[in-house]
């Protein structure tokens, strides 16, 4: 039996967190399995290129600004003719238009929610609502993103699951980087504080509060670190 076809279906491979699990996940399916591709409904992004450098095939179809039917075809034609398997959306433009084509192509679709969208209004919900009872499985990354969606969308009938998002801790195991020592000094030279950031929205679900505390207690154990914030939102005074 042939690998199984995955296609990961987003707005495009550009900054952000959404774009990031994609990439992981495509980079990391058992090649003897699967074979991924991703389809990026805008145009591919600056991370498409280390993409296909790991010979995963990167489509784009230039989607036009709102509701542009034309992609229901060019979608169906890139499914039909790649002999697509599996669909797996992400973020809500991508939930929207690859549940719509999967229904059409009787392709089986699993769809990711990552965040608790504050900003949707009732007739997203509403679409939520409508195109959930063609998904074969619905992903929430949290537990909290879960139950938002459970409560404005549906109890999904079995379909729900959390998968949290992976991180690549060998990466962090293999850090050049200097430990804190049990008596709060370096083990690597004394003086200058170890800086732990945070980079994303100031808004609550990303959980900068805890991020604070965090930082409040290693200060409280004589840990010689200072918290750093980047980012822009309502949090921001």
């Amino acid at each position: 039996m042939g690998r199984k076809r995955i296609l990961y279906v987003i707005w495009s491979l550009d900054l952000g967190g959404a774009e990031q699990v994609v990439i992981h996940l495509a980079s990391n399916l058992d090649p003897k399995k699967f074979e991924p591709m991703v389809c990026c409904l805008n145009t591919k992004g600056r991370y498409a290129a280390s993409v296909e450098q790991k010979g995963i095939r990167v489509f784009e179809l230039k989607k036009r600004p709102k509701l542009d039917l034309f992609l229901i075809p060019k979608l169906v034609r890139l499914i039909r003719e790649e002999k697509i398997d599996l669909i797996h959306t992400h973020l809500f433009t991508a939930n929207f238009w690859g549940r719509l084509v999967a229904f059409f192509s009787g392709v089986p679709v699993v769809s990711t929610e990552h965040n608790m969208d504050v900003w949707k209004k009732w007739f997203h919900f509403a679409i939520d609502r409508i195109l959930a009872r063609v998904n074969t499985r619905m992903i929430f990354v949290s537990e909290s993103v879960m139950k938002f969606y459970e409560k404005r969308v549906s109890r999904f009938n079995g379909k729900a699951k959390v998968i949290y998002n992976g991180i690549d801790v060998e990466r962090f195991q293999n850090s050049p980087h200097p430990t804190l020592s049990p008596s709060g000094g370096e083990e690597k030279g004394e003086g200058a504080p170890h800086v732990i950031g945070i980079v994303g929205r100031l808004v609550p679900q990303k959980g900068h509060l805890d991020f604070i505390e965090a930082i409040r207690i290693l200060r409280l154990r004589k840990k010689n670190v200072v918290g750093l914030i980047v980012g822009d939102g309502p949090f921001k005074e």
